[in-house]
């Protein structure tokens, strides 16, 4: 694709001062100029989806997932949220919709009805990162432990079942703040960066590590060129860094880039946020706190357009101008509830009269506790025996009734027979 072909969507972490100025922006990356703004805006990190037919993010300020369709710019749907969701992903054909949340579990709807699918514990800490490949056979999480997740969707969506993971990577030692899967299950590698100012660099068909790119700062971004022969990783330093990946022999050859200052894209004065590039890997876009996002000409690494914006930059993503002229998108409901935990209910204690959220520790709390709970069971005991009265009475009153249409019956019937028999009509 082309600059002309390729737009960049970008949000920023809330709407920007002016009314109209959303904090979902689509941007020429050719001209630099602002080709839509939709209202209703702004997204937290890693929360920002493009599919064919719409574009999602969760609103920093409100615990809901804003849908928009490309045609539009007002809020095509609000989904609340009853989790607090901190990373968002859809399949590419925008069949499921997947979220993290802070409590480190996985949840999954059926985006055209809404219907949840699966909540699966995959983290101890909260769900940063959500990545699905691009045959949607998987789904790769990153969390704040540091840890990385391989899910089968299939083992997500299909039954009752306990999903387990395909693999889990605990090389790196700090937070995830990115991953980057371009390829399919059958032939893929994975990128993932962390805090721990290192990238590793992961086969998807064995699940080995290949690699480990060791940078000067901590890492939050990363991308490559679609050949996968170039690695960007953005630092929370403000530059962006660069180093070439060979591959011979089958063997992941990796290069230390810290000692080769030229390889590393310089502009941003504050961390940056996000990267994407273009399929012909021509040109990147970078997204920093800064509040401003940068296309870069790879091959002369300047600085082609500053893009500036009312607040920092969240997220950004390449999207394809045939996105634009979608105008049947396909259906999307609001998304079922979730509950990750079964609900308490709560015991009123005898002697206290408030409700218990634990169990009681001291003897008095404990001994009140169990008379609580004798008194409700006789309490039940004797709502069940009075049930079960009334249901007699009722099953008595019944039978007494089709005894007297029974008979009732039964003299018609002989009246009927009498009257037949003497050829008269019937009292």
């Amino acid at each position: 694709s082309t600059m002309s072909d390729v737009c960049v969507l970008t949000c920023m972490a809330a709407d920007g001062p002016s009314k109209g100025d959303g904090g979902l922006q689509l941007w020429d990356a050719a001209l630099g100029c602002q080709l839509k703004s939709y209202k209703g805006g702004g997204a937290r990190a890693q929360t920002l989806v493009a599919t064919p037919d719409y574009a999602a993010a969760l609103h920093p300020g409100k615990n809901a997932i804003h849908v928009w369709t490309w045609a539009h710019d007002a809020v095509h749907l609000r989904i609340p949220m009853s989790e607090k969701i901190t990373a968002l992903a859809f399949t590419p054909d925008g069949t499921y919709a997947i979220a993290g949340t802070d409590t480190g579990y996985i949840i999954v709807w059926q985006a055209a009805t809404g219907r949840l699918w699966s909540t699966t514990a995959a983290h101890f800490r909260q769900v940063s990162v959500l990545r699905v490949l691009a045959d949607s056979s998987h789904v790769i999480s990153g969390g704040d432990d540091g840890v990385v997740r391989v899910w089968r969707l299939s083992s997500l969506v299909g039954g009752p079942a306990k999903p387990t993971a395909r693999y889990t990577w605990s090389a790196h030692t700090l937070p995830i703040t990115d991953i980057l899967a371009r390829g399919t299950a059958a032939c893929s590698r994975v990128y993932t960066v962390s805090r721990d100012c290192t990238c590793k660099i992961w086969d998807f068909a064995s699940g080995q590590q290949l690699a480990t790119v060791q940078f000067p700062a901590e890492l939050t971004a990363v991308t490559t060129d679609h050949a996968e022969t170039t690695l960007f990783c953005g630092g929370a330093d403000g530059a962006v860094y660069r180093s070439r990946l060979l591959a011979a022999d089958s063997f992941l050859r990796v290069h230390d880039i810290r000692c080769d200052p030229s390889n590393t894209l310089s502009g941003h004065s504050k961390p940056v946020t996000a990267l994407a590039i273009s399929a012909d890997g021509s040109w990147l876009a970078s997204g920093s706190e800064d509040a401003t996002v940068r296309i870069w000409d790879v091959a002369g690494s300047l600085t082609t357009h500053v893009i500036n914006h009312a607040g920092p930059v969240t997220a950004l993503t390449a999207v394809s101008r045939a996105n634009l002229l979608n105008v049947h998108a396909t259906p999307i409901a609001i998304f079922d509830r979730s509950i990750l935990e079964k609900e308490y209910v709560p015991i009123r204690l005898a002697t206290r009269g408030c409700h218990a959220s634990i169990i009681p520790t001291d003897e008095e709390a404990a001994l009140a506790l169990v008379a609580s709970c004798h008194s409700d069971r006789i309490r039940l005991q004797n709502e069940l025996a009075a049930r079960s009265a009334a249901l007699a009475a009722a099953e008595e009153t019944r039978q007494r009734w089709e005894r007297c249409a029974r008979s009732l019956y039964g003299h018609a019937a002989h009246d009927v027979m009498t009257a037949i028999a003497q050829d008269t009509p019937p009292s």
